[in-house]
């Protein structure tokens, strides 16, 4: 049985991007996640910043890029969709293989307030 979190959302404003992806990636380093972070701007095919985080070998990317309005997009998705709303606004972490306690992780961090 496959386990995957399906995930949207937005900040409250999109002055908080920057510092919100700022501490995304301290919570990262401090559980020892790999991260890459990532500030495209217009003129990019993906105008997008936030983070791809690998919290364990046995899970998927966990993926939280902001479109300049502050919403969460698929960055895949946005690449080559970036008018459908309804594709690129939902994201996707399977957690299938890794420890449940990645998985616990990952929720505690999808519901994380600055």
């Amino acid at each position: 049985m496959g386990v995957t979190i399906h995930y949207k959302g937005n900040l409250n404003s999109v002055d908080d991007i920057g510092s919100f992806c700022e501490e995304i990636e301290d919570i990262a380093k401090s559980m020892g996640w790999k991260y890459n972070s990532f500030d495209l701007d217009e003129k990019d095919n993906t105008p997008v910043k936030g983070l791809f985080i690998g919290p364990h070998s046995k899970a998927e990317m966990l993926q939280l890029m902001f479109d300049k309005n502050g919403f969460l997009r698929n960055a895949l998705m946005f690449e080559h969709f970036p008018h459908d709303k309804k594709i690129t606004y939902l994201n996707h972490f399977k957690t299938q293989f890794a420890p449940v306690e990645i998985h616990v992780a990952v929720i505690n961090l999808l519901k994380y307030k600055q």
